[in-house]
């Protein structure tokens, strides 16, 4: 394992399980072993009906040290497809799920953008979208189509998928900084080693 990549585990693990704002929660923690990014799956909980906006999931990945996620390749997405679980839906767990992403056309109609900056390389649009429905679909989401594709869709600025009343998860992508997480695994390193050094009766 790359040291970067390492260093990446190590932190996130500190942080895996931590509670974001009321009703939500950092359901699942990954590194993307490709790109070495940390990726962060934002739940409400579904059979309560919690869920969050786009632009407080953005908020949300903010204060993490990230965007929503910018999926650039077919390799990607098919990793969170197969990293991430489905959230519960209404009447029972479901394994398909509404997943807000970075995409997003709210500062120009028609314009989509990822909320990192990142170029737009790739997309996987669900046949018939982006269609802005109702003249207010600015932010994209994916979800287990009938045609089990997990394909993207746009929608408004919504908790719950109108159609479905589907809670809105999300995911959190986090580029490392190199000396960063470098430095991050040799503190938390060092840690461990004079906790065990304690233990063992050579600290006082």
């Amino acid at each position: 394992m790359r040291l970067p990549i390492a260093a990446a585990v190590i932190a996130t693990l500190l942080i895996s399980a931590c509670q974001v704002d009321a009703g939500l929660v950092i359901a699942k923690t990954a590194v993307n072993p490709t790109n070495g990014h940390t990726y962060h799956l934002l739940h409400g909980d579904g059979i309560n009906q919690v869920g969050l906006s786009w632009t407080e999931a953005e908020t949300e990945a903010l204060q993490l040290g990230g965007h929503l996620v910018a999926i650039n390749d077919l390799a990607e997405q098919e990793w969170i497809v197969d990293t991430f679980p489905g959230q519960p839906q209404p009447g029972g767990v479901s394994d398909s799920y509404h997943l807000w992403i970075g995409l997003n056309d709210a500062a120009d109609d028609g314009t989509f953008v990822w909320s990192n900056g990142d170029p737009v390389t790739y997309t996987r649009w669900n046949p018939g979208e982006p269609n802005n429905f109702g003249g207010d679909e600015d932010y994209v989401h994916f979800y287990n189509f009938a045609n089990g594709a997990f394909e993207w869709n746009d929608a408004p600025d919504v908790r719950l998928f109108p159609s479905s009343g589907g809670p809105m998860s999300a995911l959190v992508e986090v580029v490392p900084e190199p000396s960063s997480l470098v430095g991050v695994g040799l503190v938390v390193v060092a840690a461990i080693s004079r906790s065990n050094r304690r233990e063992l009766g050579y600290l006082r």
